[in-house]
């Protein structure tokens, strides 16, 4: 066991890390509440909502899902998608165009094998102040 000096650096030390942290102007979900894949040949459409050049991440896992591979069927016309394990990154291009992407996904639910396709579209513009990610001010 440490005695208490030692525990209150770490806490100390351990504090200044987390604070001194710039949250990411990206958050970790595109989607408040994405339409759940199912991998039983389902087409599902999700809209996303950025401002040009913001970026997002989103998961594709669910409890009961085992994802075993991701592909980007059509690619976005102005943005750029990368894959990373079951989740992807969007990050939009710098002109205000509307954007799409298709996305297949494939693993298990429940033990049986199957797929699930994606249809994203993707809205850029200002979204409203509820909308927006937290950002820090400049001084």
């Amino acid at each position: 066991m440490l005695n208490r000096p030692v525990r209150f650096g770490l806490v100390a030390i351990l504090f200044a890390m987390v604070a001194g942290q710039v949250p990411a102007h990206a958050g970790g979900t595109c989607i408040l509440r994405p339409e759940p894949i199912r991998l039983r040949s389902d087409v599902v459409s999700w809209t996303i909502e950025l401002r040009s050049g913001d970026e997002c991440v989103q998961g594709l896992r669910w409890s009961t899902l085992m994802i075993d591979q991701v592909v980007v069927v059509e690619q976005p016309k102005f943005g750029r998608i990368a894959i990373n394990g079951p989740s992807f990154r969007y990050i939009a291009g710098s002109s205000n165009q509307p954007d799409s992407f298709r996305l297949l996904v494939k693993g298990s639910a429940l033990h049986f094998q199957g797929e699930s396709t994606i249809d994203a579209s993707v809205v850029i513009g200002e979204l409203p102040a509820r909308e927006r990610r937290w950002e820090p001010q400049a001084r």
